[in-house]
């Protein structure tokens, strides 16, 4: 094996590394952003469930 060809293959090893680094950011990320969203979706389900018990029981005593 050739000096050359020594790194080459070393570089394409770590190449590969920083690939699935990458990957694991990126996909760590997106977790992340669908974790914020889900619990900013079940906030606003609380707020508006929490505004239609109070409306029915303001209608009720009227």
């Amino acid at each position: 094996m050739t000096f050359i060809n020594f790194f080459r293959q070393v570089f394409s090893v770590a190449k590969a590394k920083r690939q699935l680094q990458m990957f694991y950011v990126a996909k760590a990320k997106r977790q992340r952003q669908m974790f914020y969203v889900a619990k900013a979706k079940r906030q606003l389900q609380n707020v508006f469930s929490a505004r239609k018990r109070s409306d029915s029981g303001n209608s009720a005593e009227a």
